[in-house]
């Protein structure tokens, strides 16, 4: 609710569509829940496996294959999590610098990242599964765009490449690199949350992560942006 009161309502009204990727549960009643937000909104989709931090890589290709099946003609996709308080302004702005860049991911872009080998490291990946000792380069995963002839790349690479539950370092790192995908770093993603954060601050990123719903919606009052 948050997100479509606040900038999903903003991009809306800008002609971008609005989608939501959620899990599958065995919750009766949340599942009751989710099949009337959706008939109320017109706006999940749902994927076929349980909410798990080590699913991600799953809801990616969930991600990937609806945009391949429901919008093979979109030009670019911003992919943000939940706790994401996005600058519509600043969407438009890296959409229009780049509007002809081709197969390609937009973002806070890391490098040189060393793989953890530790195995009781939350981000542990055996050799077997990934031996090289750095990571390509790959985007923030909170909040990254890409362009829409990245998709059906991304997904048939993704299919011949071991897969990590790491999602950003293997999607827009590992996966990216082997289809031929360029990273475009924007540093415009803030890589942290910002506690009180001012209008100055917002206005120079493109996303900050970490807010709770209330906090996101309160911000947005708080800058004028709702009633």
């Amino acid at each position: 609710a948050a997100i479509r009161e606040t900038w999903g309502k903003q991009l809306r009204s800008r002609g971008v569509k609005l989608l939501f990727l959620v899990a599958s549960t065995s919750d009766e009643n949340l599942q009751d829940n989710i099949i009337e937000e959706d008939n109320i909104y017109g706006d999940l989709l749902q994927a076929s496996f349980i909410e798990d931090y080590y699913n991600l890589t799953l809801k990616t290709i969930a991600m990937l294959d609806s945009l391949r099946n429901y919008c093979s003609q979109v030009k670019f996709v911003l992919k943000t999590d939940q706790d994401v308080l996005i600058n519509v302004e600043k969407v438009f702005q890296v959409v229009d610098r780049y509007r002809n860049e081709q197969r390609a991911i937009f973002g806070n872009i890391f490098d040189n990242v060393v793989v953890r080998r530790n195995e009781n490291d939350k981000w542990y990946v055996p050799k077997f599964i990934y031996s090289p000792e750095y990571y390509p380069p790959y985007a923030s995963g909170p909040v990254y765009i890409f362009t829409g002839d990245s998709i059906s790349s991304l997904i048939s690479e993704g299919f011949k490449t071991s897969a990590l539950y790491v999602d950003d370092s293997y999607f827009t790192g590992i996966v990216a690199e082997k289809a031929g995908i360029k990273r475009i770093d924007i540093k415009l993603v803030s890589p942290f949350r910002i506690d009180k954060l001012k209008k100055t601050d917002f206005n120079k990123y493109l996303g900050i992560h970490n807010y709770k719903p209330g906090e996101i919606i309160k911000i947005w009052k708080t800058f004028g942006f709702m009633s």
